[in-house]
């Protein structure tokens, strides 16, 4: 009968095994709910920002796109159209048609803008 017992008490012993395994499974089963609902609600707020970026991306788009075209309308107010020969913004004007310049009014000027400094043997304001 010992070899009939044996494989009896390896069998409780299994059971006992499991039985305990169970426990510790069911008494840890409310923590993983919990951070399973935890997760969930992470989940949800990175959906939420996810579609927010990606609206706030659209409205960049539409944005850029706005100023691109309010930009070529700009331009080609500045510039004209493109299918007429015009002067462009960024074309100097010719030397001679700025004229020449009066070398006395350029003595004027510099008479204005240095007026305030002093020579040499002036004494120091206090």
């Amino acid at each position: 009968m010992d070899g009939k017992e044996k494989p009896v008490t390896e069998v409780q012993q299994q059971l006992m095994l499991w039985v305990e395994q169970t426990k510790r499974l069911l008494v840890s089963l409310p923590t993983c709910f919990s951070e399973l609902e935890q997760l969930k609600g992470e989940a949800g707020r990175f959906n939420e920002r996810m579609s927010a970026l990606e609206r706030e991306n659209q409205e960049l788009r539409r944005s850029r796109d706005d100023l691109t075209k309010t930009f070529g309308k700009l331009k080609e107010l500045i510039v004209g159209p493109r299918d007429e020969p015009s002067q462009t913004v960024a074309d100097a004007p010719s030397p001679g048609s700025i004229g020449t310049l009066d070398p006395s009014a350029l003595h004027a000027s510099k008479v204005r803008l240095f007026s305030g400094l002093r020579q040499p043997g002036d004494k120091p304001h206090n």
